[in-house]
């Protein structure tokens, strides 16, 4: 499943929800609405929380360890080739399972 997020004129807004209601539901699996409000105090919300302190924690170490050295960090192309590689690897051992 894949996400996408877009903004919306307000003055097209219930025409939007109404294409997306009569969609399929095979198509859209669920939809939120959030305004620009909601969004705002989503992530101050997370930036308060012990989890952003954690996540920012790793992220710290993982640009550390990037900068020291002590980590290589993947061209896009190499990063593909590689899961690319593993997946395979994954579909022949376990199949369709």
């Amino acid at each position: 499943m894949q996400t996408i997020q877009l903004e919306i004129n307000e003055n097209y807004m219930s025409a939007f929800i109404n294409i997306i209601e009569n969609l399929k539901d095979e198509i859209v699996q669920n939809y939120t609405i959030l305004n620009q409000n909601s969004s705002n105090e989503m992530v101050e919300e997370y930036m308060l929380s012990p989890k952003f302190l954690s996540d920012k924690k790793m992220f710290n170490q993982r640009f550390k360890d990037i900068q020291d050295g002590n980590a290589v960090l993947l061209s896009k192309e190499v990063y593909q080739d590689k899961m690319s590689g593993f997946i395979k690897e994954l579909e022949a051992k376990y199949g369709d399972s």
